[in-house]
């Protein structure tokens, strides 16, 4: 439980910087005006707005530790840098910065907590199984576990028919040891 709030502390402290840059950018003059609520403009914003809400789910989900540089896809860090642009972008004013900055914070946040809450899941539905496995590794192969057969990796080769523990979650991947 503590290393969870530890997650959302440093979430919560990212999104006060992503703030902080955003109102930057807003504030400071600019020699160029975009034209910002034209139909094709919007619809590219809302379309890149996606980029760091499914990357935050992304790297949250793999457990990644936020400031600690085990980032291992396109990185949650660029995620909020990449949303503190769009927040920029898109605000014309300080009214139109805060709500549009609260809304994409709230959302960003909300799906990071939901990457970790899908971590938690995949890993008490996962860790700790036991089965036996129905090809070698070291890249990837499927094992019996229980009724089902599913695909695991492991850092180590293991030959075919070697009784095997899920003992890590990365993302989606079920690494196993030997039992």
């Amino acid at each position: 439980m503590k290393k969870e709030i530890s997650f959302r502390v440093k979430d919560i402290w990212a999104l006060v910087a992503v703030s902080a840059f955003s109102l930057l950018l807003v504030v400071i003059p600019k020699p160029w005006e975009m034209p910002r609520w034209e139909q094709p403009l919007i619809t590219i914003w809302y379309l890149a707005f996606l980029y760091p809400i499914i990357f935050g789910f992304w790297e949250s989900l793999d457990g990644d530790l936020l400031i600690e540089g085990r980032t291992q896809k396109m990185g949650v860090v660029n995620s909020f840098v990449v949303l503190a642009i769009l927040i920029a972008i898109v605000s014309r004013g300080i009214l139109s910065w805060l709500c549009t900055d609260l809304i994409a914070c709230a959302i960003l946040f909300a799906a990071r907590e939901y990457g970790r809450y899908m971590h938690r899941r995949l890993e008490k539905k996962y860790i700790g199984k036991e089965g036996v496995l129905l090809g070698d590794l070291p890249n990837m192969a499927k094992a019996q576990i229980g009724d089902k057969e599913i695909k695991v990796c492991s850092k180590e080769h293991i030959t075919k028919g070697t009784h095997v523990m899920i003992n890590e979650l990365k993302g989606t991947y079920k690494y196993v040891v030997r039992k």
